[in-house]
Formats: structure tokens, C-alpha cells, sequence
């Protein structure tokens, strides 16, 4: 509590006006000021530097010395004082609210004078009454024994004084008094050396130191040592708080082998609670990365010009490992096989770890990326990855996925290769501790190359994914000649969602076949040609060879171009110009492999005859193949030259099913099996030809449509029948 009674006029002039300026008010009072070390009556008051009464609390008189003296001091004052009125009071002193609204709170006010919560105890290290002086430097405790001094002097004084304000009394005092003491005093306690070169051990970490900052040219500098390379977060406080308020203001510089550690400096906290107003005026420096060493942090009072009581260090540290990889892949740390997983950290700066790994073969590459949870879905964990391969070139990179701020590379299709996964912070501007990367690769060469296809049904698609420099080839058969097309796309009839090429080559590999953009949007791949009968393979690449493509849809189109164009049973001695014929439709000539007639007899359901046609023969394009039932029949009525297979299974009697079957299936047919129509009605070819429709039939049915069929009768032989005539 601020006592005036036995100070000199001017000393307390002066001291009150200090005392207000350290909370904040302001007065007009404004004495001259001694100067505590300069043998000079500044002020005029007869009394030089630490004689001056102004000196006591300066630090070059602020010892109280070990020494002996002996004193007396006289002195006599009256006042006196009138006034009228009503006014408010301090109601309630340890409340932090100016309660009767003159700028001075709780102690700080003169209505808290008797207050029990506004009494210094002196000597126990503690401000108790809120004023920020503690013990002797309180004027509280000038007079108490523990602050007492041994020395010499005499002084009087008087004073008078009238007022006017707002309360009720009135009183006049006069007082004398007399006084000796002897005893020995300690300085003030300077709890920390002042430069680097001599710093106080802080002790262990993590901890916390308490002290007090003099005006001046007090720094506290603490020394610590770190084990291992950390992330340092050093924060000064107020010893309640860490929020400081004016005139509680710091300065903070951390040091290593004396020289300032860049990043190691703050005065007002950013991170404070109030940071845009700046109301922690300590100041905190958060994960300071430092390495494995010794350090000194150094605090002192911004200005140097304020008492500080009761100022804390706190220091954390957060072990960090070594920088765990190098940033390319050459320099990249082995993963080991996979699926494998790495846990690191990353430190600001441009930190980016890169762990490699090997594809033994083409393959469905995943990289996931994930905090120590297992995931993150925080803005202030937030990594980005990269894949690159073993030229350092990024093959594909990600930063958020689907909200996890992480990023993650999902089924990437890659060639058999070396790469690395590179990760590192967004933004580079902060650490995250515990990393963890995961590298898992499934093989996905949909099909190997040229010289190793897979197989594709035909008609039918396949999906494959195209990594870079990957060549995707399938093989099929063409059972008999027809129509093929083939063609890319993104699984939609008019997508495409890259670009690709196409190649087509026959049994010995020569390419017989090639497109690039004449598949959808321009961009995908389309070929059509009449083929015949065969082995072939298609080739798909992305167009360049050094793009990714996933999910391209290969799909084949095929029309066979064979089909029956006359059936005939003529009415000739013996029966035996039974015949079928066969067309060609397409464009080229065609070859038969592995083709045959199935016949089916009188309503059966299996057939007791095949008739294997005659292997690699030609059929030039729009022309017939003739199989005929009895040579010398056959000749005798159409001719010799006509038929081009005889064969005793092509004997039907006009209820006999008749089928073309290659490839394992059925290519065009004539009658409905299990059926025998009657003569005369409904299918029934007896002594009679049936004639496909042409032009208008262009391609085969496995299912007999009777409404492509003329039936012409009478028959006479040869003029109704046409064999070896489209």
C-alpha cells in the first residue's frame, strides 16, 4: 500500500508520480528529477545523488549494505482540511474493479489503506497487495525491520494544505518523531546472469523458472540443454497468465554459442489469445526447431525502463528424429518391399522426405498418407505427395482427397520400374510430427505386349489401364470372314477419356491395321475392316507413350459373312443333286477354317451328320461355296465345275435343319430343329429350292427367319435352281 506520511514533500511528489505513470495514469505533477550517480543536485533540493531522498529505490543506491550507523530524525507537520459533501468509496478491494470510479483499483486506491488484502508482508518474495512492488522495494515496507538500514541524518519539515471534494470531515494533525535502527540488508537479488557467456542453468527440461526483470539493464539469460534435435516452444508468462498486459512487457532471444539462433526472437506473442490486438505483450516462440546442443534464452523488460516481478520461462521440447529421407529420388530413403510404411516428421523450411521402392512388374500403385490417427481431417495437418520416377520426374501427385488433408495417389497405374513417394508440409510453414506413408502395388498389366497377349472374347470389351509407356495387347479369332471393328473409349458409347492408339496385326504380328482419333470425341481410337478367318491382335497405347491412362474400354464388334443363300432338293432319277450353297458377303475373300454343316433330320435334336468343309478353301468376296450330296447326280443336272465339296451327309429331304457352325457356334441357320413340317407346309423344301433373299439379307442368323426365304416351285431342273450363282 502507497503511504506518504513520512516521506519529504518532494520525494513524494516524485515517487507518486512514478508510482501512477507504472499503472497506467497520468499527473501533471512533474518535479525535477535527480540523478542517482552523477554528483550533482539535479533537483535543487540541497541533497546529492544516493543523499537525495529520490534515490532510494534507484539500483545505484538500491543496497542495502552491509554496514553500521547510527541516527535521528526529527519532525513536525500540520494540515489541515475542509470540505462538503458526499462521496463514493472502494467498496471492495480485491474485486479488480475501480468500484467508486477514480482510476485507482483495489490496493492501488487510498480506500483500501486498511484493507487486510492490501497489506505487503515484507520479506516472503511475494507482491500481496497487487501493487507490483514486492518487499522492500514496496513503500509499504520501508519502515519494516527486514528493510531496515543502519545510517545518519536529521530533517524536519512542515506542510499545510486545504481542499475541497467530495466527502464529509475535517481534521488537523501534528506529529514528531524519533527513531534509530540498526541491522543488515541483502541486495536485491539479480536471479540470472545478464549475457549469453554467462547464463544460469535453467536445470531440467521440460521446466519453468520464476523471476524478477529491474529497470535498467537487467536480462536474465538461461542456459538449457537439448539431447537430441527438437522442436522448442519457449513461453514467458506473468506468473497467473500468459496474457501480458502494459506495463508488463518482455523481450525474448534465444542464442546458441552467443550468436541470436534466427527465428529465436518475439517481444509481443503472435500466438497469444489476442494476437491481433497484441495484448500478450510477453511474447511465446512455438516449436523453434534447434538442434541437439546447448542454448541460451535471454528475457529482459522491452525498454528496460519497468519493474518486473514474477516473471516465468517456461520451456518444452519436443524430440525430433534426423531428417529421415532426402528430397529426390536419388537421395530417397529405401521404403523396403512392399506394401511398405515409413513414420516421419517434417520440419518447416521446405522439408520433403522421399522413400523409394521397386515394381517388379506393372502394377496398381496406392500411396496413402496419414497423421499418426490415421488420418487427417485438420487444416493445420496438411501434406502434399508426389510420384516420381528414378529420373525425378513426377509421374502423378495429390494434395486433398476427398477432405482428408493428407492427400493420397489411389490405383495409379505404373510400368515395372523404380520410383519414390515424396511428401512434404503445404506451404512448408509448419511441423508435423509422426508422418506416415503407406506404398502398396498391385500387379495391373491388363495384358502383356505383342509377343505375350492376353485373350478377349468376340464379340466382347475389356478395361485396361495404360501406364506410362505401356502397350496393352489381346488376342481373338475370327472364325469365318466377317466384319470387325474395334474401338476405345471411357465405358460410354461417345467418351473417351484420353488418348490412344490402335494397331491390329494378323497370326505372323505383321500390323495389318492402325487408327488414332477416330473413336469418340476425336480422341479415342476406332477401326473397322472385313477380315477373314484367322488369329489376330489389337494393340491399345496412350498416344506419346509418357501419359497414364486408367479404365480404358477395348471393345470388339464382329459380323460373320457366311451365310446359306440356296437349299435344294430337286426331283432328279436317283435323288442325288441334292445341294447347299454359301455366300460371302464381305469385301474379300475369304478362307474356310474349322467350318462345318451340322444337319439335323426329321425333327431330331442332335445331328447325325457334320460335314466338315474343306479346309482353307477360298471364297472370293459376294460368292458361293457348293456342297453337294452325289457327284455324278449333282454333274448330270447342273454340270461339272459347279459344286465345290461333295459330301453324302447333304441329303436332306425338305425336313432337315441345315446349319453353318465355326468358332464353337452357330453362324447362320435354316429350318427350326426339333421340327418336321409336313410337305407342302410351313419350312418343307421337298422337290424344291429355297432361295435366300438377296440383296436384301446382308448378314447370317443363328435363328431361322423364314421371311428371308423365297420357295420356288415348280422346280423344274435346272431352270428353278441356281447353284454357284449368288
Amino acid at each position: 500500500m502507497l503511504r506518504l506520511s513520512s516521506l519529504a514533500t518532494s520525494s513524494v511528489l516524485l515517487t507518486l508520480g512514478v508510482f501512477l505513470a507504472a499503472n497506467g495514469c497520468v499527473t501533471t505533477v512533474q518535479p525535477e528529477t535527480e540523478v542517482c550517480d552523477d554528483t550533482e543536485d539535479n533537483d535543487g533540493d540541497g541533497d546529492v545523488d544516493c543523499d537525495d531522498d529520490d534515490c532510494a529505490r534507484d539500483d545505484a543506491c538500491s543496497l542495502i549494505g552491509e554496514g553500521e550507523g547510527e541516527g535521528e530524525g526529527e519532525g513536525e507537520g500540520e494540515g489541515e482540511g475542509e470540505g462538503e459533501g458526499e462521496g463514493d468509496v472502494e467498496t471492495n478491494c480485491s474485486d479488480a474493479v475501480d468500484n467508486d470510479g477514480d482510476t485507482f483499483i483495489d490496493c492501488v486506491d487510498f480506500d483500501c489503506d486498511a484493507s487486510p488484502s492490501c497489506v505487503e508482508r515484507c520479506g516472503d518474495g511475494v507482491d500481496n497487495d497487487g501493487d507490483r512492488f514486492v518487499d522492500c522495494v514496496d513503500f509499504d515496507c520501508q519502515d519494516d525491520p527486514a528493510c531496515a538500514g543502519e545510517g545518519e541524518g536529521e530533517g524536519e519539515g512542515e506542510g499545510e494544505g486545504e481542499g475541497e471534494g467530495e466527502g464529509e470531515g475535517e481534521g488537523e494533525g501534528e506529529g514528531e518523531g524519533e527513531g534509530e535502527g540498526e541491522g543488515e540488508g541483502e541486495p536485491i537479488i539479480d536471479e540470472a546472469g545478464n549475457t549469453p557467456s554467462v547464463a544460469t542453468v535453467f536445470g531440467s527440461l521440460p521446466s519453468t523458472r520464476t523471476f524478477a526483470l529491474n529497470p535498467g539493464t537487467d536480462v536474465d539469460c538461461w542456459s538449457f540443454t537439448l539431447a537430441a534435435d527438437s522442436l522448442v516452444d519457449l513461453l514467458v508468462g506473468n506468473g497467473t497468465v500468459n496474457d501480458c498486459v502494459m506495463p508488463f512487457d518482455t523481450e525474448l532471444q534465444v542464442y546458441s554459442a552467443g550468436v541470436p539462433v534466427t527465428g529465436g526472437y518475439v517481444d509481443d506473442s503472435p500466438d497469444g489469445p489476442d494476437a491481433d490486438t497484441i495484448v500478450d505483450r510477453c511474447g511465446d516462440i512455438i516449436d523453434l526447431p534447434l538442434d541437439t546442443g546447448t542454448y541460451v534464452a535471454c528475457v529482459n523488460d522491452y525498454g528496460d525502463d519497468d519493474v518486473d516481478t514474477g516473471v516465468t520461462l517456461t520451456i518444452n521440447t519436443t524430440p525430433q528424429l534426423t531428417d529421415e529421407a532426402g528430397d529426390t529420388f536419388a537421395t530417397a530413403a529405401p521404403i523396403g518391399a512392399l506394401p511398405g510404411t515409413r513414420t516421419f516428421n517434417l520440419d518447416p523450411s521446405g522439408d520433403e522426405d522421399c522413400f523409394s521402392f521397386n515394381v517388379a512388374v506393372a502394377s496398381s500403385v496406392t500411396v496413402n498418407v496419414s497423421n499418426s490417427a490415421g488420418a487427417c481431417a485438420v487444416t493445420t495437418y496438411d501434406t502434399q505427395v508426389a510420384l516420381v520416377d528414378s529420373s525425378n520426374v513426377v509421374v502423378t501427385s495429390a494434395d486433398d482427397t476427398s477432405g482428408d488433408y493428407c492427400g493420397d495417389i489411389v490405383s495409379f497405374a505404373v510400368t515395372a520400374g523404380n520410383y519414390a513417394a515424396c511428401v512434404n508440409e503445404y506451404g512448408n510453414d509448419r511441423v508435423l510430427n509422426g508422418v506416415r506413408v503407406d506404398v502398396t502395388a498391385t500387379p495391373t498389366d491388363d495384358y502383356g505386349d505383342l509377343s505375350s497377349p492376353g485373350r478377349i472374347d468376340l464379340p466382347g470389351s475389356q478395361v485396361m489401364d495404360l501406364a506410362v509407356g505401356d502397350t496393352d495387347c489381346v488376342a481373338f479369332d475370327v472364325p469365318v470372314v466377317g466384319s470387325l471393328q474395334l474401338r476405345t473409349d471411357n465405358g460410354t458409347p461417345s467418351g473417351c477419356n484420353g488418348d490412344t492408339e490402335l494397331y491390329l496385326y494378323n497370326s505372323t504380328g505383321v500390323q495389318i491395321g492402325y487408327d488414332d482419333d477416330n473413336g469418340p470425341a476425336g480422341l479415342c481410337s476406332g477401326y473397322s475392316a472385313d477380315v477373314d478367318a484367322g488369329a489376330y491382335t489389337v494393340c491399345v497405347n496412350e498416344y506419346g507413350r509418357n501419359a497414364v491412362l486408367n479404365d480404358v474400354r477395348l471393345s470388339t464388334f464382329y459380323a460373320p459373312g457366311l451365310f446359306f443363300t440356296e437349299i435344294a432338293d430337286p426331283d432328279t432319277a436317283g435323288g442325288g443333286a441334292k445341294f447347299v450353297e454359301i455366300y460371302n458377303v464381305t469385301s474379300i475373300t475369304g478362307h474356310l477354317r474349322a467350318t462345318s454343316i451340322r444337319r439335323f433330320t426329321n425333327g431330331a435334336t442332335t445331328s447325325p451328320g457334320t460335314i466338315t468343309l474343306t479346309e482353307g478353301a477360298a471364297i472370293p468376296s459376294r460368292q458361293v461355296f457348293v456342297i453337294a450330296y452325289n457327284q455324278t447326280d449333282f454333274q448330270a443336272a447342273f454340270g461339272a465345275g459347279v459344286a465345290d465339296q461333295f459330301s453324302s451327309a447333304i441329303s436332306g429331304n425338305g425336313d432337315d435343319v441345315y446349319q453353318i457352325f465355326a468358332g464353337g457356334a452357330v453362324i447362320d441357320q435354316f429350318g427350326v430343329v426339333g421340327e418336321r413340317p409336313a410337305f407342302g407346309t410351313s419350312w418343307n423344301y421337298q422337290d424344291i429350292a429355297v432361295i435366300r433373299d438377296i440383296p436384301t439379307v446382308t448378314a447370317p442368323s443363328a435363328t431361322f427367319r423364314p421371311a428371308e426365304w423365297l420357295y420356288v416351285e415348280p422346280a423344274l431342273v435346272p431352270d428353278d435352281f441356281t447353284p454357284g450363282t449368288p
